[in-house]
């Protein structure tokens, strides 16, 4: 797979785009590649980008698993080819499982149907939004432990078609998990009946 993230934020409460920007109050924390005194790079590689509300670092030690930085629409991103990652140890989530996750990206091509934008991984109740398929990302949410039956997103193929706003509300007190691109609705579950663990990575 081949994707650049311009911006990624995990935010408290089920707040959909259109009500939230990234310096929100609710924001838990929020990754800026464009920000460099955040990212640590050697070599066009990055080891590292610190957060820039909480200083969680998503961070990779493994050089050949490491992202590239890359100019895209005059704006410093992280290019992710193949196997590329990086993880944050141990962030806490809500504990009423209210949450929701944003990345604005570019998906250049898909060489899996498990490539995801977003993978938080627990030991259980966890989730991952990926291409759902081995050659286009038409979108898939797969949901651990969390009571919700996978679903495909609609509108799509999103590969090599620029920039979009990737966001998955999960909103216990209603037992909805909802994923929008764009601000558009393109998939929901109304069975979210068990939150998302505390503890991710």
């Amino acid at each position: 797979n081949r994707i650049n993230t311009i911006n990624v934020a995990i935010v408290k409460g089920a707040v959909v785009a259109r009500d939230w920007t990234f310096e929100d109050a609710n924001t838990l924390e929020w990754w800026d590649p464009n920000d460099e005194t955040t990212v640590s790079e050697v070599g066009g590689e990055v080891g590292s980008i610190t957060g820039k509300i909480n200083s969680h670092s998503l961070a990779q030690a493994n050089g050949a698993k490491q992202p590239n930085t890359v100019t895209l629409d005059s704006k410093t991103a992280l290019y992710f080819d193949g196997g590329d990652y990086l993880k944050v140890p141990n962030i806490t989530l809500p504990a009423d499982g209210n949450v929701a996750f944003y990345a604005v990206v570019t998906i250049d091509s898909v060489s899996n149907k498990n490539d995801s934008i977003f993978a938080m991984d627990s030991d259980a109740n966890d989730f991952q939004l990926e291409a759902g398929a081995t050659s286009t990302f038409g979108g898939k949410l797969n949901g651990y432990g969390l009571g919700v039956t996978d679903f495909l997103i609609t509108g799509g193929p999103y590969d090599g078609t620029g920039a979009h706003i990737f966001a998955t509300v999960f909103d216990k007190d209603s037992s909805t998990l909802k994923v929008f691109i764009d601000g558009v609705e393109v998939g929901s579950s109304s069975t979210y009946t068990i939150p998302l663990n505390t503890a991710q990575e």
